[in-house]
């Protein structure tokens, strides 16, 4: 895909008005024409690099990721640290350890491009959230996983031969659509079935995230089950667990429900991660995203998500009701 075309989808995906978004392309097509995409390109801000990655993500192009490093100050500063161990660039090594970040369902679907490491290292460590420590280890046989602390210092890599940050798995082994295996990843803990056997076949819902809500009474489900970590509905029952800490158990019942209906959040990943039928409706974004344009959610592209299998994302919820219900 043309920088033109990027651009553009980039600029689409903001709340101006259509007038206002083609008056800021002109300029781009205007330079493009006389200086060439190259020289545009590297022109441009880190910020626009990295939404324009997640702009040919989002449609379906896997084959170039520049950009991605800048998807956050943690990011760029490891690629481009000053560690005593070269940044791993997907030769056999002996000791690899991969470095997992941002919110605990980033760290989950990053994981399923773990197998693929196994294969080139003798050893692989996943320096992940403590509360996937055990699923993580117990799914994965041979992988060794460490607590992730907030600050990487040079400690945490002492004895390894490699590292990367978890989100850089995706530019070695994610190239193209046929790179996805939409298998299940991770095994529930066998201890933890039965406390769930009284929800099987129920559906699964949660409503908001950090980019925004949706209200669940208008899925007009019967009997859902809340998988809401941080909120409680009056109408809606919810499970007697603790469903921000309690993983394993969160594990466990997604993987008995029938399916599960939620917006971007990290249920979503659990639920894919076990196998579970999961459909995804993209929340509105609240007021307070009043930037230039939206961040693009690189794993929301409409449609069947080539992330997980049985995984589907749906405009809003007018869109889930047409085509799911």
């Amino acid at each position: 895909m043309s920088l033109y075309s990027d651009i553009s989808y980039m600029l689409h995906r903001s709340k101006e008005s259509r007038l206002k978004v083609d008056s800021v392309l002109r300029p781009f097509l205007k330079s493009i024409k006389q200086h060439g995409e190259s020289h545009v390109y590297q022109s441009l801000t880190p910020e626009v690099k990295h939404n324009l990655c997640c702009a040919r993500i989002v449609q379906g192009n896997f084959s170039e990721w520049d950009g991605w490093q800048y998807r956050d100050d943690w990011a760029a500063g490891m690629r481009y640290g000053t560690s005593n161990i070269p940044f791993w660039n997907g030769d056999p090594v002996d000791r690899l350890i991969i470095i997992g970040e941002q919110g605990i369902g980033d760290e989950v679907l990053f994981a399923s491009v773990i197998p693929e490491a196994m294969i080139r290292c003798k050893q692989v460590t996943y320096a992940c959230d403590e509360r996937l420590v055990m699923p993580l280890a117990r799914s994965y046989r041979g992988l060794h996983t460490k607590i992730r602390k907030v600050d990487v210092r040079d400690d945490l890599l002492e004895g390894f031969d490699a590292y990367i940050p978890a989100a850089d798995l995706l530019p070695v082994f994610r190239r193209r659509q046929g790179d996805f295996p939409k298998k299940p990843f991770i095994k529930p803990s066998s201890d933890r079935l039965a406390e769930f056997e009284k929800y099987r076949g129920r559906i699964g819902i949660s409503w908001r995230g950090r980019h925004g809500k949706i209200n669940p009474l208008d899925l007009g489900l019967e009997n859902p089950l809340s998988l809401q970590y941080d909120e409680t509905h009056p109408e809606i029952e919810t499970p007697d667990i603790d469903l921000r800490n309690d993983i394993e158990g969160v594990l466990a019942l997604s993987s008995v429900l029938a399916k599960i209906v939620v917006v971007p959040t990290s249920v979503w990943h659990f639920a894919a991660a076990v196998g579970t039928k999961t459909e995804v409706i993209v929340a509105p974004r609240g007021s307070e995203d009043d930037g230039a344009y939206d961040e693009i959610d690189y794993h929301t592209a409409l449609g069947v998500s080539p992330w997980y299998g049985k995984s589907t994302v749906y405009r809003d919820v007018l869109d889930w009701r047409r085509n799911a219900l």
